[in-house]
């Protein structure tokens, strides 16, 4: 039988999900699993009115894509893009940084406002929900927080109109997950990284787990 037809025969009890982890089956194409299982993750923005200063380089409101998977596990994973900084490294400015740093909120890496509703593109390797691809955390939740402060989600000022709050966007992330998710019950969380997000990681994680647990 197909993964479609188990689900037409019993749809309470079986999912893709379910099937392919208690009977390893295969339901790629299946129409009953679309692209296998969905990829994609929803746009979650901050909330203002609860954390008003969790915002981006231009202001704009941070936030964070979450994918809801079928094992009780969660994977963070923090966006990179290097930092913004004075690239005259030998004779640095303030004046230069700054100008550096403006220029990055005004695109992705530094405002939400054009961040897309669903989220697929970047979504590949440890991120993907394709278990050959993916064999160890594809059916894991999974919170993709892009990366738009410029420091690592570090800093709680506001220069010259720019919004430098990575520690209030962090902060932010795991107070709302844990009001809205089971992440403090979950078996196991994952905090992982690229480029400046593993860096966020290696200088945050042990406030991470502190505010977790």
């Amino acid at each position: 039988y197909s993964c479609d037809e188990w689900i037409r025969w019993d749809p309470r009890r079986y999912t893709c999900e379910s099937l392919e982890r208690d009977w390893h089956c295969n339901c790629t194409g299946c129409t009953s699993c679309g692209a296998h299982p969905d990829n994609a993750a929803k746009l979650q923005l901050f909330d203002e009115s609860k954390y008003p200063q969790a915002r981006c380089l231009d202001g704009s409101m941070a936030g964070y894509y979450l994918r809801k998977g079928a094992a009780k596990k969660y994977l963070i994973f923090l966006e990179g893009g290097g930092w913004c900084y004075d690239s005259n490294c030998e004779d640095p400015t303030r004046a230069g940084t700054l100008k550096d740093c403006r220029r990055r909120s005004e695109g992705k890496l530094g405002s939400s406002r054009e961040w897309p509703a669903v989220e697929d593109s970047y979504l590949s390797g440890m991120n993907s929900a394709d278990p050959d691809e993916n064999p160890v955390f594809h059916n894991w939740t999974l919170v993709y927080v892009p990366y738009c402060d410029g420091a690592s989600f570090s800093g709680d000022t506001v220069i010259d109109g720019l919004h430098f709050r990575g520690s209030a966007i962090r902060r932010a992330l795991i107070a709302d997950l844990v009001a809205s998710t089971d992440i403090r019950t979950s078996e196991q969380v994952v905090i992982s990284g690229g480029s400046a997000g593993a860096s966020a990681v290696y200088y945050h994680i042990d406030r991470v787990a502190e505010d977790l647990d």
